[in-house]
């Protein structure tokens, strides 16, 4: 019986066999080194170009829809979206980086958890385009001001106010140029009572006719002669309905008796200099005719409010956001973008 040998390698045939393999695993060790660098790892040329556009285009999708913005800064936005739950309650949405190289930017949503969007950013920033509106103007009523006065004492006398013995002082204020009318808030005089406390002093403020007092009055405001002191003594008087003045004209203030009796006596400096504002009229009778006496100035104080136009104000509108990103170490893959933002929310400005 014979028996059959399987034939073996020969030692050359195994040392070849050895170096063949060997050629082959080098090349597929190469080979799998070559694959892996070609992975993307978000660090290097066109992946950290796409890794930089994924998290633009997030940002973009939030900001172009931003109802309001609560922090805008080079490197942190936080805005409010319209409602994406169903709540009806607007979203909050904050982009973050904390300025060091090699950290995340992030998104957080709600106040949750911040989520990693780019990693490894080695540049962010953000620039803001605001367009300027300026709002609406009104008028506006300014703190009460002294409009007109004379309160010179050189040579004081008195003059006994009755219906037919009546005093007046014409007033115009000087106003500031931009003024769109002015009233009268209140009056201060000098007087003293006259006689028997039996008389009725009214205050009135009149319009002025040919450049003497009108004959309709304005306002009046009555007040007792028991009301008045019985020496000489400042006397306060409130006006409300006398508004709507037109810059550059004035108005008459004009004392007169009730009745025939005497109302009171009012202080009269009988040697002023006349101010071009201001002018000194009496009548005798009753007002139908009115004198000039020269020298003459009631004693007394006009004050009031003017009304001007208010400062002219503006608001600023974010309308778009310039957005500057880099992921990685390759510093010609910066990504630079602009952001439309639709809504135009108030920011502060300028």
């Amino acid at each position: 019986m014979t028996t059959s040998r399987r034939p073996a390698f020969t030692l050359v045939e195994v040392v070849v066999a050895a170096a063949i393999l060997g050629i082959l695993l080098t090349g597929m060790a190469s080979a799998v080194m070559l694959a892996l660098r070609a992975v993307p790892d978000g660090k290097r040329g066109a992946s950290a170009t796409l890794v930089a556009g994924r998290a633009v285009e997030m940002l973009a999708a939030d900001l172009f829809y931003a109802t309001a913005v609560s922090t805008a800064t080079a490197t942190e936005l936080v805005i409010s979206v319209p409602d994406r739950n169903g709540d009806g309650m607007p979203e909050t949405v904050r982009y973050r980086w904390s300025g060091t190289q090699g950290d995340p930017l992030t998104r957080q949503f709600n106040g949750g958890t911040a989520a990693a969007v780019a990693t490894n950013v080695q540049e962010f920033g953000l620039t803001y385009q605001k367009r300027k509106v300026q709002l609406p103007t009104s008028n506006g009523e300014g703190p009460e001001v002294l409009l007109a006065s004379y309160d010179t004492a050189n040579q004081l006398g008195h003059a006994v106010i009755d219906n037919n013995n009546l005093r007046a002082e014409y007033f115009a204020p000087t106003l500031p140029a931009e003024a769109t009318s002015w009233r009268v808030s209140r009056i201060q005089f000098r007087g003293q009572t006259s006689g028997f406390l039996d008389g009725t002093l009214k205050v009135q403020l009149r319009p002025t006719i040919g450049g003497l007092p009108g004959a309709g009055v304005l306002e009046e405001v009555s007040i007792p002669e028991s009301a008045l002191s019985f020496t000489c003594q400042w006397k306060d008087v409130g006006f409300s309905n006398v508004s709507g003045l037109t810059p550059g004209t004035g108005v008459w203030l004009v004392f007169q008796g009730a009745t025939s009796n005497n109302a009171c006596e009012v202080c009269v400096e009988t040697s002023a200099t006349s101010p071009p504002n201001l002018s000194y009229r009496l009548s005798t009778n009753g007002g139908s005719s009115w004198s000039t006496l020269s020298g003459h100035q009631l004693r007394f104080y006009a004050y009031g409010k003017i009304t001007s136009p208010s400062p002219v104000t503006y608001q600023y509108l974010l309308s778009q956001v310039s957005c500057t990103l880099r992921t990685g170490s390759d510093a010609t893959c910066r990504l630079q973008t602009s952001i439309r933002v639709v809504n135009e929310p108030q920011v502060s400005g300028p």
